[in-house]
């Protein structure tokens, strides 16, 4: 429900944290980041073609004013702790145009504003690198895609004299309609589903890498034309999922093994181009047997997925909270799989994402798979080991990664292979 806040000239309304909100607010307290700028949301975008940059800054402010998240400041009452989010009329952007590349570092204002940030890099007559930017409050990995979109949208309603359609689905209004879903019965049997992920994870297990850090590191990136699916019903991001739990069986040794997934929130059709901060880092657990083909393998995960997926929205950090496992306390590896398209020509300008990375859980290690379509990325399925460099020596996760990369393959090329039998070394190492 909205609130009342005192302020100088005249009172405000407030709403409370969502609680995606509240657990990045809490991640980041806990991380000794509190509300600094450290935590953002970032998307660096090119665009080919005879690009307007006038009509592009007007396409940013439309897109801005019929988006509240996108004017939602964060306000404190004297002497709480959890701020309110308070939306503004304003739908002032902080833009700035560039001759160099537009570094993606800004020191943002979450108390008063802009919410947005917007740097536009020159790199030839038609070719610009648009750089953008919002507090990790205001959106995750997914909703950063769909605000290019929007912005495209919007540049081309601008070149033509119009404007985009009423309608967009608004943060606060989803937010709403979520926690009205937590209070409903039915979703009793989604919180127990939640209760019951948490009780089968062994977390003192992992406990010693569990600790939150600000530190991050990527080690080698590599590419790969694509990732068949090798199981009915399966896809991509199912199979290169169960190759990475399989991979942190192998290397820990454990037959139990889970993993923080990202879902994006938007799994109804209502909520797919919405803007916001809408993502749960949600735990995927199963035990791995010696014995099971990978083909096998791959499909459980799959329904274990789907699984999850269907329980998303009654996942409340709070609620599944049990005396095995702390509140908010996350697991230490991680793995998030998304999707940029080919991009599209809007105004006769193509809008093509290139980098997209939204602040979430503190992990040791996480697999980042992205797949870049069209002629810039040539198709390729773009894998990141991303690691916390205070824990983790580089040297480690590169030789994890190229074994990930073994297996993995092997994995692809024999999908009825036992996955005890699936090679973590290449040949050349395996014959010495």
């Amino acid at each position: 429900m909205p609130e009342t806040l005192n302020a100088e000239v005249s009172p405000v309304t407030a709403f409370q944290l969502s609680i995606q909100q509240e657990h990045a607010f809490t991640q980041a307290e806990r991380r000794g980041t509190g509300e600094s700028s450290a935590a953002v949301a970032t998307a660096e975008v090119l665009l080919t073609g005879p690009l307007v940059p006038l009509i592009l800054r007007a396409a940013l402010r439309e897109v801005v004013a019929r988006n509240e998240i996108l004017r939602t400041v964060f306000r404190r009452q004297p002497g709480m702790k959890t701020p309110f989010q308070v939306i503004t009329d304003d739908p002032d952007v902080d833009w700035q145009e560039l001759a160099a590349a537009p570094p993606c570092e800004t020191a943002l204002n979450l108390e008063h504003g802009p919410v947005l940030h917007a740097r536009l890099a020159k790199h030839g007559s038609e070719r610009h690198v648009l750089c953008l930017q919002l507090p990790a409050l205001c959106s995750d990995s997914r909703g950063m895609r769909n605000l290019v979109a929007e912005i495209g949208s919007a540049y081309a309603a601008q070149l033509s004299g119009e404007t985009l359609p009423d309608g967009a689905a608004q943060y606060a209004d989803i937010v709403a309609w979520q926690n009205e879903l937590l209070e409903l019965e039915e979703a009793q049997a989604g919180r127990e589903f939640w209760r019951e992920c948490y009780r089968q994870i062994d977390l003192e297990t992992w406990r010693s890498l569990c600790l939150p850090s600000v530190k991050k590191d990527s080690a080698t990136r590599y590419a790969l034309e694509r990732v068949s699916a090798v199981a009915a019903g399966a896809c991509e991001e199912d199979t290169l999922l169960a190759c990475w739990m399989l991979f942190l069986s192998r290397i820990t040794g454990r037959a139990d093994v889970a993993v923080n997934c990202q879902c994006d929130g938007r799994e109804h059709e209502e909520l797919e181009t919405a803007l916001g901060l809408l993502a749960k880092d949600l735990p995927v657990g199963l035990p791995i047997e010696p014995e099971i083909r990978f083909a096998q393998l791959v499909s459980r995960v799959a329904e274990r997925v789907a699984q999850v997926r269907e329980w998303q929205q009654c996942f409340d950090w709070r609620s599944s909270q049990t005396s095995t496992v702390p509140h908010n306390e996350a697991l230490p590896v991680g793995f998030e799989y998304g999707e940029y398209g080919e991009g599209e020509v809007q105004g006769g300008v193509k809008f093509t994402v290139l980098r997209v990375e939204a602040a979430g859980e503190p992990y040791t290690l996480k697999l980042a798979a992205r797949r870049q379509g069209g002629a810039l990325g040539l198709g390729l399925l773009n894998l990141e080991f991303q690691y916390d460099a205070g824990k983790l020596d580089r040297a480690i996760v590169e030789r994890w990664s190229g074994e990930f990369q073994t297996l993995l393959a092997g994995a692809l090329a024999n999908p009825d292979e036992l996955v005890s039998r699936l090679p973590l070394l290449p040949a050349n190492e395996r014959r010495q």
